[in-house]
């Protein structure tokens, strides 16, 4: 992802790549494959979707619907991860999950329909 974003000149905000099952697993390994199906459920996808998505100091990336998906899957690609966070909102105001745990590949899953924002970086 991050050669594909210096490729483009730096200028891609929210790259985008959709690959099959088993090119993420030579790319992660299988046993990340195994564990990222098990968070996520196995066989419970029909496409996968690799977004790099950045946004400069003190900026964040404003409130949206994911409405691609009935479920995705936030991975945390390594322990040194210092980009923003998911905030929520909804009837009881805002919402900001805590982190999962900082052993990659850590996830969160469940439904972006809500409406949320990526906190500043």
């Amino acid at each position: 992802m991050d050669r594909r974003h210096v490729e483009a000149g730096g200028s891609t905000v929210d790259l985008q790549l959709e690959i099959s099952a088993p090119v993420l697993s030579s790319l992660v390994g299988q046993a990340a494959m195994l564990r990222l199906e098990n968070a996520f459920g196995v066989h419970a996808y029909d496409l996968i979707k690799l977004r790099r998505v950045g946004a400069a100091p003190g900026k964040c990336i404003p409130f949206h619907v994911d409405t691609h998906a009935r479920r995705t899957m936030h991975v945390a690609l390594n322990t040194e991860y210092a980009g923003g966070r998911p905030v929520f909102v909804n009837a009881a105001g805002f919402n900001v999950p805590a982190r999962p745990p900082a052993a990659p590949p850590s996830t969160r899953t469940g439904s972006w329909m809500a409406s949320h924002l990526w906190s500043t970086v």
